[in-house]
Protein backbone atom coordinates (compact mmCIF):
# COMPACT_ATOMS: atom_id res chain seq x y z
CA UNK A 1 0.00 0.00 0.00
CA UNK A 2 2.82 2.42 0.79
CA UNK A 3 4.55 1.70 -2.51
CA UNK A 4 1.58 2.68 -4.68
CA UNK A 5 1.76 6.53 -4.40
CA UNK A 6 5.53 6.49 -4.87
CA UNK A 7 5.29 4.23 -7.93
CA UNK A 8 2.65 6.50 -9.46
CA UNK A 9 4.88 9.53 -8.91
CA UNK A 10 7.86 7.81 -10.50
CA UNK A 11 5.79 6.85 -13.55
CA UNK A 12 4.39 10.34 -14.12
CA UNK A 13 7.49 12.42 -13.29
CA UNK A 14 8.52 12.36 -16.94
CA UNK A 15 5.35 14.25 -17.93
CA UNK A 16 5.92 17.17 -15.56
CA UNK A 17 7.46 20.22 -17.27
CA UNK A 18 10.68 21.75 -16.01
CA UNK A 19 10.37 24.54 -13.48
CA UNK A 20 10.38 28.04 -15.00
CA UNK A 21 12.94 29.04 -12.40
CA UNK A 22 15.25 26.20 -13.50
CA UNK A 23 14.78 27.07 -17.16
CA UNK A 24 15.58 30.76 -16.60
CA UNK A 25 18.68 29.89 -14.58
CA UNK A 26 19.89 27.75 -17.50
CA UNK A 27 19.28 30.54 -20.04
CA UNK A 28 16.17 28.99 -21.60
CA UNK A 29 13.95 32.03 -21.09
CA UNK A 30 11.61 31.34 -24.03
CA UNK A 31 10.78 27.87 -22.69
CA UNK A 32 10.21 29.35 -19.24
CA UNK A 33 7.76 31.86 -20.70
CA UNK A 34 5.93 29.04 -22.48
CA UNK A 35 5.60 27.06 -19.23
CA UNK A 36 4.42 30.12 -17.29
CA UNK A 37 1.93 30.96 -20.03
CA UNK A 38 0.57 27.41 -20.11
CA UNK A 39 0.19 27.26 -16.33
CA UNK A 40 -1.14 30.76 -15.60
CA UNK A 41 -2.80 32.06 -18.77
CA UNK A 42 -3.88 29.18 -21.04
CA UNK A 43 -0.80 29.61 -23.24
CA UNK A 44 -0.85 33.42 -23.50
CA UNK A 45 2.74 34.51 -22.82
CA UNK A 46 1.78 38.18 -23.23
CA UNK A 47 -0.48 38.04 -20.17
CA UNK A 48 0.40 40.61 -17.50
CA UNK A 49 0.67 38.01 -14.73
CA UNK A 50 2.99 35.81 -16.82
CA UNK A 51 5.26 38.74 -17.67
CA UNK A 52 5.31 39.95 -14.06
CA UNK A 53 6.16 36.49 -12.73
CA UNK A 54 8.87 36.03 -15.36
CA UNK A 55 10.51 39.34 -14.44
CA UNK A 56 10.25 38.52 -10.73
CA UNK A 57 11.95 35.14 -11.19
CA UNK A 58 14.69 36.64 -13.38
CA UNK A 59 15.39 39.46 -10.89
CA UNK A 60 15.42 37.06 -7.95
CA UNK A 61 17.95 34.82 -9.68
CA UNK A 62 20.15 37.83 -10.43
CA UNK A 63 19.98 38.95 -6.79
CA UNK A 64 20.81 35.43 -5.56
CA UNK A 65 23.90 35.32 -7.82
CA UNK A 66 25.10 38.60 -6.30
CA UNK A 67 24.56 37.37 -2.74
CA UNK A 68 26.26 34.03 -3.48
CA UNK A 69 29.51 35.85 -4.05
CA UNK A 70 29.76 36.54 -0.31
CA UNK A 71 32.16 34.24 1.50
CA UNK A 72 31.90 32.67 4.92
CA UNK A 73 34.21 35.41 6.18
CA UNK A 74 31.18 37.72 6.13
CA UNK A 75 30.11 36.02 9.37
CA UNK A 76 33.06 37.45 11.30
CA UNK A 77 34.00 40.52 9.25
CA UNK A 78 31.98 43.08 11.25
CA UNK A 79 31.31 43.44 14.96
CA UNK A 80 27.53 43.11 14.49
CA UNK A 81 27.93 39.89 12.52
CA UNK A 82 30.22 38.44 15.19
CA UNK A 83 27.59 39.19 17.85
CA UNK A 84 24.88 37.54 15.74
CA UNK A 85 27.07 34.48 15.21
CA UNK A 86 27.75 34.18 18.96
CA UNK A 87 24.02 34.42 19.70
CA UNK A 88 23.17 31.76 17.11
CA UNK A 89 25.86 29.35 18.29
CA UNK A 90 24.94 29.91 21.95
CA UNK A 91 21.23 29.39 21.28
CA UNK A 92 21.96 26.12 19.46
CA UNK A 93 24.34 24.92 22.14
CA UNK A 94 22.08 25.74 25.08
CA UNK A 95 18.97 24.33 23.43
CA UNK A 96 20.76 20.97 23.09
CA UNK A 97 22.33 21.13 26.54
Amino acid sequence: MQLTPSAIQILFIFFVPESPRFLISKGKEEQALQVLGRVHANGNIQDEMVQCEFIEIRDTLKLEREVESNSWMELIRTKGNRHRLIILVSAGFFSQW
